[in-house]
């Protein structure tokens, strides 16, 4: 099995403790932190911005990874650079120059990943693989921007199917990320399809602001790894 990375989906954090929840974070098994950008158009929701993002940063040395769910992220890019994340992935749907954007991103500093909503077929990345800049493509298990969705069944084979393609196509260097609907109990189907990165959130560790964080992600660990051993002695 794969080493999985857990990546902890910070607007899920208790945003009056800030401080505490990174600090936990950062002494904790989980790897990334991941922030959500929302800028009310691409989705009907907001998101977080540079400055939580630069706090963030002063209290963690993990990698922070961002979600940008927003129409045009080119003008977001030197700012989130300097705020101190590490990698920045932006939607192929609504961008014209998803090649072009990939370098600025490159040339700031940071990683780049490409999301893709689920009707987008995995064939949409074909001609962004030659970019060795690019290092992660996120899959959309919901539908972006929205709360309260089951997980959209067809992601296992989509995730399998990915995994398969980069693998033939010389890249698989590049790292599969699952973003929504991330539970305890769909987790190691997730990994066994081929994700890489599970980003989790207030269904798996932050399920409490008792200061129970912790445990919440030690016991998710186990809980999979658990589930994991069941697959392997099928």
């Amino acid at each position: 099995m794969n080493f999985w990375k857990i990546s902890a989906s910070m607007i899920c954090a208790d945003h009056g403790n800030i401080e505490r929840d990174t600090k936990i974070l950062d002494s904790s098994s989980v790897e990334w932190l991941h922030i959500d950008v929302m800028d009310g158009s691409f989705v009907p929701r907001f998101g977080m911005y540079p400055e939580q993002v630069s706090t963030i940063r002063n209290f963690t040395n993990k990698k922070i990874d961002a979600h940008m769910m927003v129409d045009n992220p080119e003008p977001y890019i030197c700012a989130f650079a300097d705020a101190g994340l590490s990698l920045m992935s932006v939607h192929i749907e609504n961008n014209y120059h998803i090649n072009r954007t990939i370098g600025l991103i490159s040339q700031a500093g940071m990683e780049a990943g490409i999301i893709l909503n689920t009707s987008t077929p995995i064939e949409a990345v074909r001609w962004l693989l030659d970019d060795p800049n690019l290092k992660l493509i996120m899959l959309l298990g919901i539908n972006p921007g929205i709360l309260g969705q089951g997980i959209w069944e067809p992601i296992y084979k989509k995730a399998s199917n990915l995994k398969t393609y980069l693998q033939k196509a010389g890249r698989g260097d590049i790292l599969i990320q699952i973003d929504g609907s991330v539970k305890k109990d769909n987790s190691a189907k997730l990994i066994q399809s081929g994700f890489d990165v599970l980003v989790c959130g207030s269904s798996t560790i932050f399920r409490s602001q008792d200061g129970a964080l912790k445990d919440n992600i030690d016991n998710y660990r186990n809980s999979v790894k658990s589930a994991l051993r069941g697959y392997d002695a099928v």
